[in-house]
């Protein structure tokens, strides 16, 4: 079994925001916090992927130039020794 403790909102402003958004749209409370939370993973996500795809574009710009740039390869022989 999962124990799970109970979400506390001390905050009386937050509180009655909740509650105005759950009254507005005829839900719960719960209902308010859950798809705001699930709003903002969304969107935490959307912004982790966008900017994994903006490195993969310099990744790709920067491709061509890779041959300009000395790598372990270059200067250690397979012992680890300097060339």
């Amino acid at each position: 079994t999962c124990f799970m403790t109970p979400l506390i909102i001390d905050d009386p402003r937050v509180r009655a925001m909740v509650d105005h958004l759950a009254k507005q749209r005829g839900v719960t409370a719960t209902e308010v916090v859950r798809d705001a939370v699930e709003q903002q993973l969304t969107k935490d996500e959307q912004r982790r992927l966008d900017r994994l795809a903006a490195i993969e574009e310099l990744q790709d710009e920067a491709a061509p130039y890779r041959h300009l740039f000395l790598t372990d390869d270059d200067i250690y022989d397979e012992n680890g020794l300097p060339k």
